[in-house]
């Protein structure tokens, strides 16, 4: 280095130098933002997986379509869905989502049977008095 100028590759020993350590930090808290998202994936999976209320192959209300819950994944889950004009289709959410959704477990199918005609409701009995008077 003569009179203060720089050779070219003393200049990019000297940006090397200075820019190394910006990108190594830059590259970090990309690599560190990547690991948080994909472990909070894994713990909502994991969540969702071993909470105990929802298992494979339970019927429930996925957003008001009824579903089977297919699979749960660690990562995402699969609900089968009968579309009305008959198709069954499968609808594959990152477990992520969950939380978004509404999901509703069905846990007496007969009861979802509405009464076909109005005479049935009325047959039902709504008060407490019992039928018979007890025998005293």
């Amino acid at each position: 280095m003569e009179d203060g100028i720089l050779t070219v590759s003393q200049l990019s020993s000297h940006l090397t130098e200075l820019f190394l350590p910006v990108i190594a930090v830059v590259l970090s808290a990309l690599f560190a933002m990547a690991m948080k998202d994909a472990a909070a994936a894994v713990a909502k999976g994991l969540m969702f997986r071993f909470n105990g209320v929802f298992k494979e192959g339970d019927i429930v209300f996925l957003d008001g379509e009824r579903a089977i819950i297919v699979k749960i994944g660690i990562l995402q889950s699969v609900f089968g869905i009968t579309k009305p004009d008959g198709t069954y289709c499968w609808r594959y959410i990152n477990n992520t989502k969950m939380d978004n959704l509404r999901l509703e477990k069905i846990l007496n199918l007969s009861l979802m049977k509405l009464p076909s005609r109005q005479t049935d409701v009325d047959d039902i009995s709504m008060s407490n008095e019992p039928d018979e008077k007890p025998k005293s």
